[in-house]
């Protein structure tokens, strides 16, 4: 195992370095446990939602628990592939334990398992799987049942119509698995698939903006299956200022915006996806790698339909939790 207080270091000198000069790149400053001998790097798409908040939680709250050493990294968009790169080079330098990974572009990122390999540190996917690195742990959401119960959600709300999907960039495996999933359950309903709306910033903007131009091309559509929790609430924006309240609306993600509009019946259901449980998670799961324990391919979180019948529980559990 490294150095912890050399490693720390050495990260922070590092980034701090290159987020002085180039924009875009962010780190958490946290500093190192003292009996620690773990020394972890995360690096997510980015931090501008809740959902990549709660990640954080989870991650930081974990390594608390469990002594860790543990850096967050971050670009300032999940479109920032580049700047993400840089992140990942720097973090092979610092040589970590263990690098925890959710990339924003599977392409780009690809290349590097194999120089974290041979730097000697272990590799955890989180959020985002990599297609044709499987063998590589993955901590996060099974993305294309996730789509699979979007669609059995839409069909209890409608009988027939024609239902669309808004979806992030289709170089990040999480959205093309979970619109794979989405138009694999419609096609076995009554229920006719009208096509997809890519939207490279994943943010509540551009969820409205691809609202608006869905239902300005095909205003037959009544319902509508978001990948992300903002992109839901984007689209929501977009449905009232179109006066559009018939359209059925589901997103993605277990944060407190997309819950409140399901309890207040503004969307009609979201996939749970807990981002502190991801965090917590991989973070374990960094430990097992660090200490030499094997551990699962696939380490998937809870996925599950959240309606008017159950949100109150999920509500009442972020109160609790002091997330609130």
């Amino acid at each position: 195992m490294r150095n912890p207080k050399r490693w720390f270091a050495a990260l922070l000198t590092t980034v701090f370095c290159l987020t002085g000069c180039t924009s875009g790149e962010q780190a958490a400053e946290t500093e190192p446990a003292a009996e620690s001998e773990i020394s972890v790097v995360a690096i997510l798409k980015a931090k501008n939602s809740l959902h990549w908040q709660y990640v954080t939680e989870g991650l930081e709250q974990t390594a608390k628990s469990e002594h860790v050493n543990l850096q967050v990294l971050w670009p300032e968009t999940e479109t920032d592939g580049a700047v993400q790169v840089r992140l990942i080079q720097d973090a092979i330098q610092a040589e970590p334990d263990v690098l925890i990974l959710a990339p924003n572009d599977s392409e780009l990122a690809k290349p590097y398992a194999e120089k974290i390999r041979q730097a000697g540190i272990g590799l955890i996917y989180m959020d985002e799987p990599i297609q044709g690195q499987e063998e590589i742990p993955y901590v996060g959401s099974d993305n294309y049942h996730a789509g699979e119960l979007a669609a059995s959600a839409m069909a209890q709300a409608l009988d027939e119509g024609v239902v669309a999907y808004i979806g992030g960039s289709q170089t990040q495996q999480v959205h093309f698995l979970r619109g794979s999933g989405f138009i694999q359950g419609i096609d076995d309903t009554e229920l006719e698939f009208s096509g997809l709306k890519e939207v490279p910033d994943c943010s509540v903007s551009g969820g409205k903006e691809a609202m608006l131009e869905l239902l300005e091309e095909s205003p037959q559509v009544q319902g509508v299956f978001c990948a992300s929790a903002m992109l839901c609430m984007g689209a929501l924006e977009a449905c009232q200022s179109m006066n559009r309240r018939d359209v059925v609306l589901m997103g993605m993600d277990t944060q407190s915006d997309v819950l409140s509009a399901v309890k207040n019946k503004r969307v009609y259901a979201v996939i749970s996806q807990s981002g502190y449980d991801m965090g917590s998670r991989a973070l374990q799961q960094a430990v097992k790698l660090a200490k030499g324990e094997e551990i699962p391919a696939e380490n998937y979180i809870e996925n599950t339909i959240i309606s008017k019948q159950n949100v109150e529980d999920y509500l009442d559990a972020f109160v609790m939790e002091g997330r609130e």
